[in-house]
């Protein structure tokens, strides 16, 4: 009896199986969606196995991923799909090398899983069962389907086995079904648009001459629709039709004829010229041979080829009269030509004459430069010379003035005074032409060292302060220190020697009791920034660009009230260059002026 109830139980299992399984294969046909299709299989399959989930996962070739298309979970259990898209199979290579081998992958016990990897993402799914079988599409992995157990331990039979490898191969074969559905339906859908779109006119006729096909584009071609023209024959729509045998002998004799000229006639009667591309085919054997082929309106074309040999009839024309023009030209060209040779013999002569000129004018430049540099020389030579009785001057009207030689009357010391006091006005002339002659003459040493700029600022107008004039004006000194110490790169002697040029001019140019700004402050990174200001006489505009040349006045007439050689100021000039930095003037006659320069923080020279 227990036998009879199992054998009975088996069987009825089996047709509960049969019917899923035709269900299934149903769907496949009755479905054409291919999507509803696969949802419909899933909820089958949930019916009669007892699962947690059941899934469909695809592989993606481009980026070798695969995603959970397709997911049906039991009541109580945590869907995967949304987690499980896009999932790399770099790392999977036990799972990976299953599917693409075709092998089924079947464990009671995930625990059991040989490969880490694959065994830590099946558990963090709470899956503790698991049959995967993958199925194939065209002999291509397509990807798999798979049961979970997530409530027990499970064995899975040999009939869940079978039933998954069905199902799969079910799947498979409507999916290739559905793709061939799709290639064909889409090759018919490019074809009927080829046919009804193309620019070209298709057609078929049989041997008599009756249209069998003509593709709707005709009726751009000849004005007729393809209705007017199945079933009638061609002899109507040909404008001369005994070329129609003229046609049919050349393409029996060949077998197919390319852009073969005929002339049709289009519905109001008119010529249309068209160009044939045909073939001669059987398509039944032992039948008449038909004709296909295509044909092309080129009507335009023929337009143009006309225009052209009509072109060509008045090209040739305007050629005979253009000829006869040319031999004229000629006739004046050689004459011209003559007297070219005339002009160009004379402007050789001048080329010679220049080419003299220019050899002339390189010696006067080399022996300007050989002046040059003997004036250098000389001032060099006569500056230093200069120099040795002042300074012995200097020392000898010093003792005088001192005491050292004896006591002198007020008249007297008055006079000495006035010897040193010019005395150093000669020692510093002289000085500045030393060092114009070193600048200008490329010799003058440069030690670049590491100093505050402001110390260097700050003797400077003590030294200034200090002088003769200076005290006798009673000049106001305004310093402004903008940082409490800046480092520089420099030649400290040097930029002394501009902050006093800089300071002397200003003080020489300031009414009494004046005021001179002297300004120091670090405007980037990369350099600092000196600004000495008066409020002197000022510069006119038009001498703003001038003032730093050579020996330049200003005032330079023999009663001019400022004294000076006007070399102060290119000295500065080629000092602060020497430096890689800047130097300039803003002025306005009668508002003082401001000079600027820029020192580098450091020497890249």
């Amino acid at each position: 009896m227990d036998k009879r109830k199992k054998t009975n139980s088996a069987l009825q299992k089996r047709l509960i199986y049969e019917k899923m399984v035709s269900d299934i294969s149903r769907c496949a046909v009755e479905i054409p969606v291919c999507n509803k299709f696969l949802e419909k299989t899933l909820e089958i399959l949930a019916v009669v196995v007892d699962v947690s989930r059941i899934y469909l996962f695809e592989y993606d070739y481009s980026d070798n991923t695969m995603s959970n298309t397709f997911e049906w979970v039991a009541p109580g259990i945590e869907s995967q799909k949304n987690n499980l898209q896009h999932i790399p199979t770099s790392g999977l290579t036990w799972w990976m090398s299953h599917m693409f081998d075709g092998r089924v992958i079947s464990y009671h016990d995930v625990d059991d899983i040989p490969s880490l990897t694959e065994r830590e993402i099946l558990k963090s799914q709470q899956i503790r069962s698991i049959l995967v079988v993958p199925f194939f599409v065209q002999g291509r992995f397509y990807g798999f389907m798979g049961f979970d157990e997530c409530r027990q331990i499970r064995e899975w039979s040999s009939e869940n086995i079978n039933i998954l490898s069905i199902v799969v191969n079910i799947i498979s074969s409507a999916i290739e079904r559905r793709r061939a559905e799709e290639l064909m339906r889409s090759s018919e859908e490019k074809y009927r648009y080829l046919f009804e779109n193309i620019q070209d006119v298709y057609y078929e006729v049989n041997f008599e001459g009756v249209i069998l096909e003509i593709s709707p584009s005709v009726k751009l071609v000849s004005g007729y629709t393809r209705e007017e023209l199945i079933g009638k024959r061609l002899d109507g729509i040909y404008y001369y039709p005994e070329k129609r045998d003229e046609f049919l002998q050349e393409i029996s004799g060949k077998g197919h004829v390319m852009d073969y000229e005929v002339t049709l006639k289009d519905k109001d009667g008119s010529p249309v010229y068209v160009s044939l591309t045909s073939k001669l085919i059987n398509r039944v054997q032992n039948s008449r041979p038909h004709i296909i082929g295509s044909l092309r309106d080129i009507s335009e074309r023929k337009k143009t080829e006309n225009e052209l040999i009509e072109h060509r009839i008045n090209l040739e024309r305007l050629v005979e009269e253009r000829t006869s023009e040319v031999q004229k030209t000629n006739q004046q060209l050689q004459k011209e030509i003559r007297e070219r040779e005339i002009v160009k013999n004379a402007l050789r002569l001048e080329k010679d004459q220049v080419r003299r000129m220019n050899e002339e004018l390189i010696r006067a430049n080399s022996e300007l430069k050989s002046l040059d540099e003997m004036k250098n020389n000389f001032l060099s030579n006569v500056t230093h010379e200069l120099k040795t009785p002042l300074v012995a001057m200097k020392g000898f009207a010093s003792m005088l003035y001192s005491g050292r030689s004896g006591e002198l009357s007020c008249d007297q010391r008055e006079h000495v005074e006035i010897i040193l006091r010019n005395t150093d006005r000669l020692v510093t002339l002289i000085d500045s032409l030393i060092d114009f002659s070193a600048i200008t003459s490329g010799r003058e040493k440069y030690e670049f060292v590491h100093f505050d700029l402001l110390d260097i600022a700050k003797e400077s107008v003590s030294l200034v302060r200090s002088k003769f004039g200076v005290m006798e004006k009673e000049i106001i000194f305004v310093e402004d220190y903008q940082v409490s110490s800046l480092e520089v790169q420099a030649d400290p002697y040097k930029i002394q020697q501009v902050f006093i040029n800089l300071i002397d001019n200003a003080a020489k140019f300031s009414p009494q009791k004046g005021r001179i700004w002297i300004s120091v402050r670090r405007p980037d990174r990369e350099k600092a920034e000196v600004q000495v200001r008066d409020e002197g006489i000022g510069i006119p505009e038009e001498h703003i660009d001038k003032v730093f040349g050579n020996f330049y006045q200003v005032d330079s007439s023999s009663t001019r009230r400022h004294k000076g050689m006007g070399i102060g100021l290119p000295i500065c000039r080629g000092i602060i260059q020497r430096h890689g930095g800047q130097i300039h003037a803003q002025s306005e006659a009668g508002n003082g002026t401001t000079f600027t320069f820029t020192v580098p923080l450091k020497h890249n020279l």
